[in-house]
């Protein structure tokens, strides 16, 4: 745990700071307005750009935390309504989690939940995960049935799932 704080420090929420957005660094660009109220802002070419009253770190983090939900429910809905199509079944809701140590999860009646960090991944990662999930809905658990049907869906999974294993501690650590 010391060793992985060292190497990944928590983030400060300032200007310049960077962060992961589809696996590639980002810098936080935060510009001070007299707006009210909080909207997420906006990934573009290299830059999370976003708004703040003030800019302090907590209404800095509030934003850069409001930006990553959106972009994830955003991404993980592609792929979720892409796969699912092809699987036949028809998720009840798509939300987003900001669980400390699950990427995603399949309750009962097709609710599929997914964490907020996955808009730090690469896309594959979040096709990966989307997969994951939609396979629960027709096999609990991790049977060998289930992961035929992962593959069956998503045969490129492999190096997405342990892209995750090799640096999912990393994104927790936001």
């Amino acid at each position: 745990v010391m060793e992985h704080a060292r190497r990944h420090p928590r983030p400060i929420y300032r200007e310049g700071e960077t962060f992961l957005f589809l696996g590639q660094e980002t810098v936080l660009h935060v510009q001070e307005t007299g707006i009210r109220r909080y909207r997420p802002g906006k990934f573009l070419g290299g830059r999370l750009s976003i708004r703040v009253p003030r800019a302090t770190p907590e209404s800095i983090r509030r934003v850069v935390l409001l930006t990553y939900e959106a972009a994830t429910l955003r991404l993980i809905t592609r792929f979720v309504k892409r796969h699912a199509k092809t699987m036949g079944v028809r998720p009840a809701t798509i939300k987003i989690s900001r669980a400390r140590g699950r990427w995603g999860s399949c309750s009962r009646g097709c609710r599929l939940r997914f964490n907020w960090r996955l808009a730090m991944a690469p896309l594959g990662v979040i096709e990966y995960l989307a997969v994951h999930e939609l396979c629960h809905i027709k096999v609990p658990g991790h049977s060998r049935r289930f992961w035929g049907a992962v593959e069956g869906l998503f045969p490129g999974y492999r190096p997405w799932r342990k892209w995750l294993r090799d640096n999912g501690t990393r994104l927790m650590g936001y």
